[in-house]
């Protein structure tokens, strides 16, 4: 555990390094150019130019000891293992609505640094299921046509370790999306179905973020 401490300290350092050493290589072109153009302007330049710096690095520091990756969401819990994520179960009317979400859940999880692994091998595993599906008119032009529709799907997500006890559990998850409608029959069940795999990667992007920092903060099995 000290080892990969360690590793992972040296290698936020090693970050850090490289990022100065790229930023200070890209100014001494720019700084040669300027310093022969305003030479009494340089010292000033050179001056914004560190204090610029100095705030750059601050906020990487504190962006990397917040335990964030830039743009890959939460960071696991070093404890969180594999999960298993089957196949959820669809209790809606809507076809294929539960490969849809389970997809995204999945890619996310992979996102956020978390291995999703098989049934058998996994410490944790993810069950979830579609409890129905809406899909409602929620606009219309002025000749009464439909010009907009939103639907909605309530989804119950529960977290169990090996043992079968609960360690997440959010009973009625919400996903929504709106689309707009056409007149083609082809082209609105496209929309629908781009807005469905929409409404699923934000759901699962939200989801999985409550379920990692609500094992991280070490809460009861009460839902977020």
């Amino acid at each position: 555990m000290g080892k990969a401490k360690a590793a992972k300290g040296g290698l936020n350092i090693i970050n850090i390094k490289a990022f100065r050493r790229d930023l200070l290589d890209q100014q001494d072109v720019k700084d040669q150019s300027f310093k022969r153009s305003c030479p009494s302007c340089y010292p000033v330049k050179k001056c914004f130019f560190y204090v610029k710096f100095i705030l750059i690095l601050i906020g990487f520091i504190l962006t990397v000891s917040c335990g964030y990756h830039l743009g890959a969401g939460p960071v696991p819990p070093a404890k969180f293992g594999t999960v298993a994520v089957p196949i959820f179960v669809n209790e809606s009317k809507e076809p294929n609505i539960q490969a849809v979400v389970t997809n995204a859940i999945i890619l996310k999880m992979n996102q956020a640094g978390v291995m999703v692994v098989d049934v058998d091998q996994a410490d944790k595993i993810l069950e979830g299921r579609i409890l129905n599906y809406k899909n409602r008119s929620v606009a219309r032009t002025v000749a009464s046509t439909v010009s907009e529709y939103r639907l909605s799907a309530t989804i119950s997500l529960v977290l169990k370790d090996r043992t079968g006890q609960s360690l997440y559990r959010n009973p009625s998850a919400q996903l929504r999306e709106e689309y707009f409608a056409s007149v083609i029959l082809e082209q609105n069940e496209k929309a629908e179905a781009e807005a469905q795999q929409r409404g699923a990667i934000d759901f699962a992007e939200d989801q999985v973020r409550h379920m990692l920092d609500h094992i991280t903060s070490g809460l009861g099995n009460d839902r977020l």
